[in-house]
């Protein structure tokens, strides 16, 4: 499955020389791909990497694969703007674990909401989630909501006041 993952970014790496920028410096992007492959008699493995950035998002990619057919592979997704954020990363590891990790937040108008959620290759999810709306009076109502690896909830709300 790894490999699906580095022969795109073996082609990335071949043609960055023919990568060309925008012309304006608000639209720039940076982007760089490698692929490394080290094979000796006994051993061996082929590295890939991929990062691509510009205002307001990045993506990254690395993966690695062992002549044995074992490897790891990470990819992160993240992009923010005024009065949001968002980060999805997945990650692989060689002897087949895994998870996913999505991390969102928003706030603007005196109301914020984020959370975190995780989910393992096995199906499983758990993660935690917050929302603060401000009643302008200068307390602030409050949900938090967090479900454990087990499955079971825990929930906890209610106001607070200004400081004094």
């Amino acid at each position: 499955m790894l490999l699906k993952h580095l022969l795109p970014l073996a082609a990335l790496a071949a043609s960055t020389a023919a990568i060309t920028l925008p012309a304006t410096p608000a639209e720039a992007q940076v982007r760089r791909g490698k692929v490394v492959s080290v094979q000796t008699p006994y051993r061996g493995y082929v590295r890939g990497s991929r990062v691509e950035r510009g205002p307001g998002y990045r993506s990254v990619d690395r993966g690695v694969r062992t002549r044995s057919g074992r490897g790891a592979y990470s990819s992160t997704d993240a992009s923010w703007g005024p009065g949001y954020y968002n980060r999805d990363t997945t990650r692989q590891t060689r002897s087949g674990y895994g998870h996913s990790v999505s991390r969102d937040a928003n706030w603007g108008d005196g109301r914020y909401q984020g959370g975190r959620t995780v989910t393992t290759n096995a199906g499983n999810s758990f993660g935690r989630s917050t929302v603060v709306t401000g009643n302008g009076d200068g307390t602030a109502n409050y949900d938090y909501n967090r479900t454990r690896r087990d499955g079971s909830t825990v929930s906890h709300s209610g106001t607070v006041g200004p400081r004094p």
